[in-house]
């Protein structure tokens, strides 16, 4: 007995030891719960603070003086859509209706290439002919473009010949010129820049007043030496209106503007508010009217990311019509938080036929609600454009989530290089863009990874909706790499990344309308300049000098001009290409 009475201590003692062990691990565990139930009452302290709304609160300009117009459809010639036709060497694609309120469509792509480059809206009068910069980027000769001056002219001149813009009220005046600039390099060479594209920028003005909104767009695009590449009339005829009403005071104006910002932006961020500027306004609905349209600077608590808000006001107490900059959307369809294991549950992408595109949507957490609606905006632009892309692949959505890091960066195989598109919104800068909660992707970090089909994932196109991410040649601040540097690691078989050089604002109308050029297999290149181009949020700041522009960049593996978002097979990586990048200024 007394031999085995060692194992009897020894048995105790490790029963002992287990014991304590056990309690000293539950000790642990409950104190780890602690700490994280502490860093989350902290977050959301932090999360759940509201916005610190700065403004000045000046008596304003009285509208007591100005009219609520009507607006009347314009039609489209059939001479003019034949002319066209003929001179772009287009053929018609498809004729159908879309929509609730069904309104007729014709699409029309080029002869030589399947790609839908004239879109017409027989119902509503627009007329859209994108530019083929593809065309326009491969002829090695420097452009011969115009002067600012001749190019306003000429532009005012083509529209004139056309004859498509019936007299009213209203002044139209070519005001400014957007040019496109091109770079292009191997790996370890030097950059070589031209500029290839102007684009003529009309102004609507009512009683010297400018006109903001959809229904008000005229713009031209001319090549080297003037030549007529593409252009967009978007327009409503306007007759004045009996329509009075009481107006409000400097003070309420003020008043709906706090109380519109309170239940658009979330966080804890500082909103500088610009002095509201007396406009008319009208997006394509029934009436064109006087608003006070305002921009906000959001400054994020303790980041170097911004980004603006803009809105607009009705002058009237009982207006018409609510005045909207862009479409109202309830976002019932909001994100996911993203799953935490570093698998996640199979995504359908990998499932999908060759050419079918994936699309995952990524969005900056606690801030601004416009942050969904955009990304909605994204989805249903995709989804109204592929309607009419007759025989297209079809389109999916396997991820839509609230943006972290690791999903771009340790996870990016699992989350953003799992899909074709990847969309991310959030505030940014320069090579960076905000996450949930103000965590930031640093695409200039050395241990940031590439995307593509030899990265291990299967992402084509990058859409980046942030202020000043895509830095162009003459953005370099002191200190900062050349703008190629973090391309070259990102570009693993990526073809293109789309997003802004300048401010841009949150709840503008660009990602509708990208998502629905491209959704009817327009190139993407084409699409994303002729959305910021014709863009009706940022036209009155270019045409003022305002500090929110909206000017896009694009960078690409060279000779992807022609991509679009069907074509889904990964290309070389960007160190045995080269680089391409195309920017507005």
């Amino acid at each position: 007995m007394k031999k085995f009475m060692p194992l009897v201590g020894l048995f105790a003692a490790l029963l002992a030891f287990t014991a304590f062990n056990a309690l000293n691990v539950d000790a642990q565990v409950k104190l780890k719960k602690q700490e994280r139930l502490q860093k989350t009452e902290k977050f959301q302290v932090t999360r759940m603070m509201g916005p610190v709304i700065k403004m000045n609160r000046t008596t304003l300009e009285s509208a007591k003086d100005m009219k609520v117009y009507k607006i009347k459809t314009l039609t489209v010639s059939p001479t003019l859509l034949k002319n066209l036709s003929e001179e772009h060497s287009l053929i018609l694609r498809t004729e159908q209706p879309t929509g609730p309120t069904p309104q007729r469509l014709k699409l029309y792509r080029d002869k030589k290439e399947d790609f839908t480059r004239l879109i017409v809206n027989e119902t509503r009068g627009h007329i859209n002919l994108l530019t083929d910069i593809k065309k326009i980027g491969e002829i090695k000769m420097k452009a011969a473009l115009l002067p600012k001056n001749e190019a306003l002219s000429k532009a005012a001149s083509y529209i004139n010949g056309l004859k498509i813009i019936p007299k009213d009220d209203s002044r139209l005046v070519a005001k400014q010129v957007t040019t496109l600039g091109r770079a292009e390099l191997k790996y370890g060479q030097q950059t070589s820049s031209t500029e290839i594209l102007q684009t003529v920028l009309f102004e609507r003005t009512l009683e010297g007043k400018a006109v903001m909104g959809k229904g008000s767009q005229i713009s031209v695009d001319l090549g080297s030496n003037g030549s007529i590449e593409g252009f967009e009339r978007k327009w409503n005829q306007l007759a004045p209106t009996t329509i009075k009403g009481e107006l409000r005071t400097s003070n309420e104006v003020f008043d709906k503007i706090e109380s519109i910002l309170k239940s658009e932006i979330k966080g804890n961020v500082e909103v500088q508010v610009d002095t509201p500027r007396l406009v008319y306004f009208g997006d394509d609905r029934q009436y064109v009217q006087p608003v006070y349209f305002f921009s906000a600077k959001i400054s994020p608590s303790g980041s170097e990311a911004v980004s603006y808000y803009s809105g607009v006001v009705e002058a009237l107490k009982n207006p018409p019509e609510p005045a909207r900059l862009t479409r109202q959307i309830t976002p019932t369809d909001s994100p996911t938080a993203p799953l935490s294991t570093i698998k996640p549950i199979k995504m359908k992408s990998p499932t999908l036929p060759p050419g079918d595109p994936s699309i995952g949507r990524y969005v900056q957490r606690w801030d601004s609600e416009h942050w969904v609606h955009d990304a909605n905006d994204f989805k249903r632009g995709l989804d109204t454009g592929h309607l009419f892309c007759g025989g297209c692949a079809a389109l999916s959505y396997p991820q839509y989530y609230w943006s972290e890091v690791r999903l771009f960066t340790t996870q990016d195989n699992s989350f953003a290089d799992h899909c074709h598109v990847a969309l991310a919104e959030g505030h940014g800068n320069h090579w960076l863009f905000c996450t949930s909660g103000g965590a930031r992707v640093f695409l200039n970090d050395a241990a940031q990874p590439g995307y593509g089909g030899h990265a291990g994932g299967i992402m084509t196109y990058f859409v980046l909706k942030s202020c000043s991410v895509i830095p162009a040649p003459p953005d370099r601040r002191a200190g900062e790499p050349t703008w190629d540097t973090p391309w070259w690691r990102i570009f693993k078989g990526l073809r293109q990344a789309v997003g802004f050089r300048t401010l841009m604002y949150i709840n503008d109308d660009i990602s509708d309308d990208f998502g629905y050029w491209i959704g009817k297999n327009c190139r993407v290149l084409d699409s994303w300049f002729y959305s910021t181009n014709t863009s009706g949020s940022y036209g009155w700041n270019r045409f003022w000098g305002a500090d929110v522009t909206g000017y896009g960049a694009v960078v690409m593996i060279p000779g992807q001009e022609g991509a679009g978002i069907y074509h889904t097979s990964p290309v070389a990586p960007a160190t045995s290409t080269g680089l391409v990048m195309y920017w507005q200024h």
